[in-house]
């Protein structure tokens, strides 16, 4: 639980990693027709993630700058 007036907890490239293996296994299970486990959305995810990892490091970057100038 957290606590009042606690900082929020920063959001990591592991949480980045996760939730695009979920976006991954979603679009396999409407593909194949059948549930994907999650293990085999990791290895299909990896092809993608370093491209997805550049767009999310850009992100944080951009939001990084805001905030500076803030």
């Amino acid at each position: 639980m957290e606590q009042p007036g606690a900082a929020p907890k920063p959001v990591t490239m592991r949480n980045h990693w996760f939730a695009h293996v979920a976006k991954v296994r979603k679009k396999l299970s409407k593909e194949r027709k059948v549930k994907v486990s999650h293990r085999e959305a990791m290895r299909e995810a990896s092809v993608s993630w370093v491209a997805e990892k550049e767009k999310c490091k850009r992100k944080l970057a951009r939001l990084a700058k805001k905030n500076a100038k803030v």
